[in-house]
């Protein structure tokens, strides 16, 4: 998540909507590195392994509320087949 941080660090203070597109290996691996980046972002995309990945044990929704209290106003799970939840 580093190479991410600076990139994110860079657009701070611009006043553009800001996206992360996750990757479960940042979660398992760094997750105090990869909770630091959410602060930069408006909108992030995990997919359902890795919302619950970063919130173990809590369901997709609560995963993506305990997403939001690290920064980003906006969770979208991605889901496969089954489409994604906001």
């Amino acid at each position: 998540p580093h190479v991410q941080m600076q990139w994110l660090q860079k657009f701070e203070d611009l006043a553009c909507l800001k996206s992360l597109d996750t990757d479960i290996s940042f979660i398992q691996t760094d997750h105090a590195g990869f909770s630091s980046l959410l602060r930069f972002v408006d909108i992030v995309f995990p997919n359902h392994l890795e919302a619950q990945a970063f919130s173990p044990g809590l369901s997709l929704d609560d995963a993506a509320r305990d997403m939001m209290k690290f920064g980003p106003k906006i969770v979208v799970i991605k889901c496969g087949q089954d489409g994604v939840r906001v």
